[in-house]
Formats: structure tokens, C-alpha cells, sequence
């Protein structure tokens, strides 16, 4: 990210150097151990986009890395430390990344990407944001689940776009389930022209995409009957507070349940305090004498990540404690319900004070 053009370059050399403004726009430090990342010289501070911390006025060692800022035996951040180090207001940025608990390297992630993993589509995003490009509905369905076709789909057409997907589409390798966010799209992209008609508020693509899929997901429920024991975990999570919340429902016996709830500090996002809960319900359902369980959750992405052993660079440090977690049960599963099913964690989440059992943090 240092290299700096040469007097002649060549096409090739001229085309990667046109990507290190996006790529200084959407890469960050990820902290793992901390060994390899300097504190003042990196981008590792989780804001949009990422920076180098700010100081409070003190002395900058440049050779201090992050490392020196973590607790080896607890994995925790030294507050002391970044009390004397830093402006007030990036030490709850800071403590919202989780430090790894088996020395993993630092590496980088993508910030575009709730994966944190880089794909050609974000950076097709991003790289429209900083030209200032103006959206529309063709972006909107470039965005979406449904596979590209060159020269058919998407396209500035309405009716093409829709013979295209009642017609075709599967021909071309949609799937079912692929295709079951197609009217909540056209929905929404509806509704955002609308706003824009008679509000004059403009709605960005990716703000038009993103409830389609919660809608998509909200609609059927579970009617089969549990697997006992099991456990339903939920969050709550507030960009502006200090603190998260996780709840858990675990049925035990039929019509015998333990309820649990806890507050945590704050962490980078939803995603984050989903997979911390969880953690935190693993821990307590070992702590019970509880070896197999049947976890249950309404996050969808958090069950497709651990189900289908996705690489999620943000999350490096959460996938191993789940690793080192998972290995003490017998019997293991993590499955998905939806929001309506899950109710009774998501109240305790959200009201953590209130509390009957607290499970270990």
C-alpha cells in the first residue's frame, strides 16, 4: 500500500496503482495477536473508512505495536494503557475488537463486506461511491442474489428485467431460492422511486437491497417439533451504546426451560454481538453439564458462516474461541429460526437487567 508510481510505468502497473485509492478506502488491520501491526503507522481503527488511532496529546513511540497494548494471560485490552495512549473517543473503538486467544497473525479485512472478505461486487460499490456515480434500479439488481447475465439481466428495461427472471432466469442457473427475493426487490425499488418522486429522498441501492432479504427471511416459520435439549440465542445490539445485550432460551425437557440474559461491552456490529452470545450460551450450556445441545438462532448469516465453515476475516478471533468451544461437545448443532420463533430470547436481550439466570461472560 506504500508503492508509489514509477517514472514509466507500464499499462499493468498503471491499473493496479488506479486501485490503491479503493483499496485504502476498504482495507483494515485485522487484529488477531497484535505482533504485527504498529499502532500509529496502520489503518486498524474500525471506522469508515479505517484510520490510524488518534493520540491525547502524548509522546507516539513509533515502534510501539498493538500487541503491547493487550493483556497476554486475559486477552483483554489494558485500559490503563489506552487511557494514556489515546483520544477518548477511539478507546471504545478499539475495545470493541476482540483480540485472538491462540495468537493468530494480523491480517487484513475488507469493511464493505460483513464477511470482511473482499468481492468484486463491493469493490464495484465502493468504487461508485467515490466517483459520486449516480444509482438506480440496474444497481440495485446487480446487487442482489440473483446471478448476473451479460447483455440480458440486469438491465435499464423493466419488462426486459422481467421476462428475463419469470423466463429465463433459471435456464441460466437461478435457483429457487435465489429467486424468492425477485418481488421484494421490485417492491422496494418501488418504494424507493417513490420516495424520491414525492420526498425527494434519495435511497441508495444497497439501502434499497437490504430489506428484501430480511422480508424474504420473515416470512415462513418453524412448525417442527424441537429437538431437546436445545438452546435459542439471540442479541441486541445499538450502534450509540456502550454496552450489547445476548439472551437465551434453553429447553432442557419439554416445558422445562432456563432463561439467561447478560450485558457485554460493545462490539463492532450486530453480526459481532450475534456470534458473542452464542458463545457466551455455549460456555453456560458446558458450564450446566449440558456436552450436546441444539443451538437455535434467527441470524441467518451467523448460522450459513458456522454451518458452512465460511472464511470471515472480521470474525477471525470469534471463529477460533467457537472452534476451541465446539470441541467440547459430543453432540453440536446450530440451526435457524425465525424472529417470530424466537421472541422469548430476543425480550431478554434486550432487557439484560431483568434476569433470572446470568450465564458466564
Amino acid at each position: 500500500m506504500e508503492v508509489k508510481t514509477s517514472n514509466s510505468p507500464s499499462f499493468g502497473w498503471k491499473s493496479i496503482m488506479a486501485a490503491k485509492d479503493l483499496l485504502s478506502e476498504g482495507l483494515r488491520r485485522r487484529i488477531g495477536s497484535g505482533y504485527n501491526t504498529r499502532v500509529w503507522s496502520e489503518n486498524w481503527i474500525p471506522t469508515i473508512p479505517p484510520r490510524q488511532p488518534k493520540d491525547n496529546g502524548s509522546h507516539r513511540d513509533h515502534d510501539l505495536f498493538v500487541n503491547q497494548l493487550i493483556d497476554q494471560s486475559s486477552k483483554t485490552w489494558k485500559l490503563d494503557n489506552l487511557l494514556s495512549l489515546f483520544d477518548p473517543g477511539d478507546i471504545p473503538l478499539i475495545r470493541s475488537l476482540r483480540p485472538s486467544h491462540n495468537f493468530s497473525d494480523d491480517g487484513f479485512c475488507w469493511i464493505y463486506t460483513k464477511s470482511g472478505a473482499y468481492t468484486v461486487k463491493s469493490g464495484y460499490k465502493l468504487a461508485g461511491q467515490i466517483k459520486e456515480r449516480k444509482r438506480g434500479a440496474l444497481q440495485t439488481w446487480a446487487l442482489s442474489s440473483i446471478p448476473s447475465a451479460p447483455g440480458l439481466f440486469p438491465s435499464n428495461s423493466l419488462y426486459e428485467n422481467f421476462d428475463y427472471l419469470l423466463c429465463r432466469a433459471k435456464r441460466n442457473g437461478a435457483t429457487n431460492t435465489m429467486l424468492a427475493c425477485f418481488p421484494w426487490i421490485a417492491w422496494f425499488i418501488w418504494k424507493a422511486r417513490n420516495e424520491k418522486v414525492f420526498n425527494g429522498k434519495d435511497i441508495l441501492p444497497p439501502d434499497t437491497i437490504a430489506p428484501t432479504t430480511e422480508t424474504s427471511e420473515a416470512r415462513g416459520d418453524d412448525q417442527s417439533k424441537p429437538c431437546l435439549p436445545r438452546c435459542q440465542v439471540d442479541a441486541s445490539w445499538m450502534a450509540n451504546s456502550d454496552v450489547f445485550g445476548g439472551g437465551l432460551v434453553m429447553e432442557t425437557e419439554p416445558e422445562k426451560h432456563l432463561y439467561g440474559s447478560t450485558g457485554k461491552e460493545q462490539v463492532l456490529s450486530p453480526l459481532h454481538a450475534e456470534f458473542s452470545s452464542l458463545l457466551c450460551a455455549m460456555m453456560y450450556s458446558l458450564h450446566l453439564g449440558f456436552m450436546s445441545m441444539n443451538f437455535e438462532s434467527d441470524c441467518l448469516q451467523m448460522v450459513n458462516l458456522i454451518n458452512d465453515e465460511e472464511e470471515w476475516p472480521s470474525l477471525v478471533s470469534e471463529w477460533n474461541e467457537f472452534v476451541h468451544l465446539r470441541s467440547y461437545f459430543t453432540g453440536f448443532s446450530l440451526s435457524y429460526i425465525s424472529r417470530k420463533s424466537n421472541v422469548r430470547a430476543d425480550l431478554l436481550a434486550k432487557g439484560f437487567v431483568l434476569r433470572t439466570e446470568t450465564f458466564p461472560m
